[in-house]
């Protein structure tokens, strides 16, 4: 009785993180690319200044990829490169720091952690499976045309960033009911892509509908 017990409360095996072997060749890959780039590569034509954006791009693709350093890290390293390679001068590459859409982005992603915080996002997605069951196919629906109505007028990377959380949230708690084989015939990770897919479609299709839904419309 008690290790049927233990059975059932014991969580679902999660497959170990792999990646520390890429990370590891990506924080060398890094720069040897942004060398090679650099000095290396020099196409018919091609102005010094493009070259060093090129090979600044090279290594922080690799690092964004890779994700050798934290993302937010490799984000700032335009900063270090692109004065350093005279691509771009030091107050032209922060001033892009500041660029308005950069404060859109981060007022859309307290909206979430907001969500998230006050447990609002959990809700939702208990709701949103009452409502609509676990069938697969409903929930990405549900989520298109909820994700298309807000991004009516938000616009599509707040209403994104608003219903990730959301949409995390509904695939922790199916991978909690399929660990009490209510739904074991759910691939967390197929479903959990085409919903982020679902998201971030919906999101663009809703922003065509007005003309605030996207400022580009404007």
């Amino acid at each position: 009785m008690t290790s049927t017990s233990n059975a059932k409360n014991a969580p679902c095996d999660q497959p170990k993180k792999t990646g520390s072997i890429s990370q590891v060749i990506g924080l060398f890959a890094g720069p040897i690319a942004f060398v090679v780039v650099r000095y290396a590569f020099w196409p018919e034509g091609i102005q010094p200044e493009a070259n060093g954006v090129l090979a600044s791009t090279a290594w922080i693709a690799i690092w964004w990829v890779t994700e050798a350093i934290p993302i937010a890290a490799t984000a700032l390293l335009p900063i270090v490169l692109f004065p350093m390679t005279d691509a771009v001068s030091l107050s032209a590459t922060t001033a892009q720091y500041g660029h308005r859409y950069i404060f859109l982005y981060v007022g859309g992603f307290l909206l979430a952690i907001a969500i998230e915080k006050w447990g609002l996002h959990r809700r939702i997605a208990l709701v949103v499976i009452r409502q609509i069951g676990t069938n697969v196919s409903r929930i990405i629906l549900g989520f298109m045309i909820a994700t298309a109505a807000l991004s009516m007028w938000i616009s599509n990377t707040a209403t994104s960033v608003m219903m990730l959380p959301i949409a995390l949230a509904i695939i922790s708690q199916l991978r909690n009911l399929s660990c009490n084989v209510v739904t074991r015939e759910i691939d967390d990770e197929t479903f959990g892509k085409a919903l982020m897919l679902s998201i971030a479609y919906s999101a663009s299709i809703g922003g065509m509908a007005t003309l605030i839904g996207t400022p580009p419309n404007l």
